[in-house]
């Protein structure tokens, strides 16, 4: 997780465990610290190599955060701690270890090992159809020559977050204001950008499209694009973006709802949750990644996998037939349905095992499996 804020520190998610002395000491010193950003691979999703690049990258530029420094929390493992230590170095920042915690910042700069064009990890701004359209992250914004060289007129932008205006003269943007949220309806947001794209076209001018990593909301919106205005199946309008930007991942809510639309456009469907788990599980197995960073897994994915793989409606249905065989459930009964399914699964060896081989805590998908009993109940009785 990233944040940014004047004088204080982040709050840890609730799920965090408590913190020992030496993150408590890690608080005191970012408090005197100002301007700081923060990394905390304990908090609501883990962050990924691209991202960390891309903060350290731009706290080396001294036209982008002059007084940023960085504090890396005492909760990464070792292996964490010193990729974070090799990127840092890389962008020529000076790295402190204090009490398990690494302080990042521009004092005393060394002069970079290697420039940015240079680097392999660097993600520039990707042509999706040629001549037409394109994809790429918020800091594809910081140089006008950017968009300038490239003749881009029209700008679509999915981050909600990103407010600053776009540099360059006669550019026209348009919002769609989503949250990368698995609980965003982006479906909303379609119809006015596929008509502001349309228009570009119309009139002959090229359309840029970003989020703030150009991996997940814009990403998104593209692939839609090109199902709905390239006839392309799910499978072949999400393989032809990642084909040409390897680093792209709609998170999981925007996956099912671009499943649901293929299903819309075309009554059919070419992709499903399995495939897109299929796909980043691959990657993550034989760590393939043009950008040459550990690939650094969803927690959050890797739980709605599981309750996918376990808790599905066969695994509902053997409890219910085993907890009323006897009897005939009315409404009440809900409330007993759903503690008694939970308390069986958490007596449960084979599946506690599965658990811990994902890494995973019971607290992770203990809301999900409440869910799904809840809806097969009443999917049953009501």
């Amino acid at each position: 997780m990233i944040e940014e804020k004047p004088s204080q520190i982040p709050r840890i998610a609730s799920e965090s465990p408590p913190m020992d002395s030496a993150s408590s000491e890690a608080m005191e010193l970012s408090q005197k610290m100002g301007m700081m950003r923060m990394i905390n691979w304990q908090g609501s999703r883990l962050i990924s190599g691209v991202e960390l690049r891309t903060v350290l990258h731009e706290m080396a530029n001294p036209s982008v955060h002059n007084d940023s420094k960085l504090i890396t929390l005492p909760d990464l493992t070792q292996r964490q701690n010193k990729f974070v230590h090799e990127c840092a170095v890389s962008e020529g920042l000076n790295v402190e270890l204090k009490h398990r915690t690494l302080k990042i910042s521009r004092e005393n700069i060394k002069p970079p090992l290697r420039h940015s064009s240079d680097s392999g990890y660097a993600i520039q701004i990707t042509e999706i159809v040629e001549n037409f359209l394109y994809l790429g992250g918020a800091r594809d914004l910081i140089d006008p020559n950017t968009l300038g060289s490239r003749n881009i007129r029209r700008v679509v932008n999915c981050a909600k977050e990103y407010t600053e205006q776009v540099k360059g003269n006669d550019i026209e943007t348009c919002t769609t204001c989503w949250v990368d949220s698995r609980a965003q309806n982006i479906g909303e947001g379609f119809e006015a950008a596929f008509a502001f794209i349309a228009n570009a076209k119309k009139f002959g001018e090229k359309v840029f499209v970003h989020c703030m990593l150009g991996r997940s909301r814009s990403a998104t919106l593209v692939i839609a694009y090109l199902m709905r205005e390239h006839k392309k199946s799910l499978r072949e309008a999400f393989d032809h973006v990642r084909n040409r930007r390897i680093i792209i991942k709609p998170n999981s809510g925007f996956m099912k709802q671009l499943i649901a639309y293929e299903s819309d456009l075309y009554g059919k469907n070419s992709m499903t949750m399995n495939d897109y788990f299929c796909i980043y599980k691959k990657d993550k197995d034989n760590m393939i990644s043009v950008v040459s960073i550990p690939i650094v897994e969803d927690r959050a994915v890797v739980a709605e996998e599981f309750c996918q793989t376990y808790y599905n409606e066969k695994f509902y249905k053997g409890m219910f037939d085993t907890i009323f065989k006897d009897n005939k459930p009315e409404a009440k009964d809900i409330g007993h349905f759903i503690m008694n399914v939970s308390l069986t699964v958490n007596s449960d060896e084979t599946l506690m095992s599965e658990l811990v081989k994902r890494n995973l805590q019971s607290y992770e998908v203990s809301k999900q499996l409440a869910n799904g009993a809840k809806d097969y109940f009443k999917s049953k009785v009501e």
